[in-house]
């Protein structure tokens, strides 16, 4: 995967448009997001640092050949937030060890794979 590549991804991961996303930088340049997407240019480092803190990255994501964040499970997440929901509602309290403790492996994954980025 390109860094453009990577920038596009991680950018609609955080449903960011391109103008949100360059406020966001602190940039009044829309155009330079389109570029750094197209690979026709690359943001220098201090860009791209400010970006991994946007994206909820580790430090080097733009270079690491597998990217992973919260974001990645933000469906499972989500699912087993609708499932704990129901289950305060409902008083069906069987189900909640479940669904904490897949919380607890997906952020696990998380941590683990982050970590292993960084060795």
């Amino acid at each position: 995967m390109t860094l453009g590549e990577k920038i596009l991804k991680n950018r609609e991961k955080v449903c960011l448009s391109q103008v949100e996303f360059a406020h966001r930088l602190g940039m009044s340049d829309v155009k330079r997001i389109e570029i750094w997407e197209k690979n026709e240019s690359t943001p220098d480092l201090l860009i791209l640092d400010a970006m991994t803190k946007i994206f909820g990255v580790s430090k080097g994501w733009y270079i690491a050949k597998e990217d992973v964040s919260f974001h990645d499970f933000l469906d499972e997440v989500l699912e087993i937030r609708e499932l704990i929901t129901y289950i305060a509602f409902h008083g069906d309290r069987h189900f909640i060890k479940d669904a904490m403790r897949t919380l607890k492996e997906i952020k696990a994954k998380v941590i683990e794979t982050n970590q292993k980025k960084n060795n």
